[in-house]
């Protein structure tokens, strides 16, 4: 999870963020978490801020890898579903998104053919 792997371990995920200040770093960041389908919050730490675009000196062009470690989901969260990622900085919530993940040890299709 979130695409990739079980629930109950923990997973370094890379997300691609755009259109942030292209001054952005890892002190911008003052925490990160996931909301399981069942509700269930987890704190999640932030790894690394990459910037992709170093010549960018505007919002509108900024491209940013950030790293994160999502932990393994409780017992009651690995039966699958809808779950919420968000970072924030000081003033809020700065970038989130949602996703679909699948029950723990449940098997998944990755790809059939013909397509």
């Amino acid at each position: 999870y979130p695409s990739d792997g079980s629930t109950d371990l923990a997973h370094t995920i890379a997300v691609t963020v755009q259109y942030v200040p292209p001054a952005f770093k890892l002190s911008d960041l003052t925490s990160a978490q996931l909301v399981a389908s069942q509700k269930g919050k987890y704190p999640v730490e932030i790894l690394s801020v990459e910037n992709k675009n170093t010549k960018c000196k505007h919002t509108y062009c900024s491209l940013f890898e950030v790293k994160v470690r999502a932990p393994a989901l409780n017992t009651t969260d690995n039966g699958g579903g809808a779950a919420r990622f968000s970072a924030h900085n000081a003033a809020g919530a700065m970038f989130s998104w949602n996703f679909t993940y699948v029950a723990s040890g449940k098997p998944e299709v990755l790809g059939f053919s013909p397509k």
